[in-house]
């Protein structure tokens, strides 16, 4: 059995009741509800349970090393081109997601894993535009 698999951080309480008013204000744009709210490290596609349970020990290996850090949001962006069809939100990196990363960055299905940069994926639609800040 294979599973669709991705890394992410849970967003605290305080910071995500502060980005939910700020979702708005984009047509088209379907919003995430506050429990969806999570900042993705890395997607790694389609996955056999192997490799996840392999992945899972990796990250619960690095979460235990490492004490509470911060990081902040920073710009945003459309994933799909010129055909967008989600609204991100870039994080500031730290310590601790770039060693994740780093050390995940090999793992996933060949030609699925993103190496995109760590986000906060906040709405989904076909129709959004296409945009870029920084």
């Amino acid at each position: 059995m294979s599973l669709r698999l991705f890394a992410a951080l849970d967003i605290p309480n305080g910071i995500a009741e502060r980005l939910l008013p700020l979702q708005k204000g984009v047509g088209g744009a379907k919003w995430r509800p506050r429990e969806n709210l999570h900042i993705t490290l890395r997607f790694f596609g389609e996955v056999a349970e192997p490799i996840a349970d392999d992945i899972d020990g990796e990250l619960s290996t690095i979460a235990e090393s490492h004490a509470p850090f911060e990081i902040a949001l920073k710009g945003a962006g459309t994933f799909g081109g010129a055909d967008p069809h989600a609204l991100w939100m870039g994080v500031t990196t730290s310590e601790i997601v770039e060693e994740a990363r780093g050390r995940l960055r090999t793992r996933g299905a060949a030609g699925e894993a993103q190496a995109r940069a760590a986000r906060v994926q906040a709405a989904r639609d076909d129709r959004l535009p296409q945009q870029r800040a920084a």
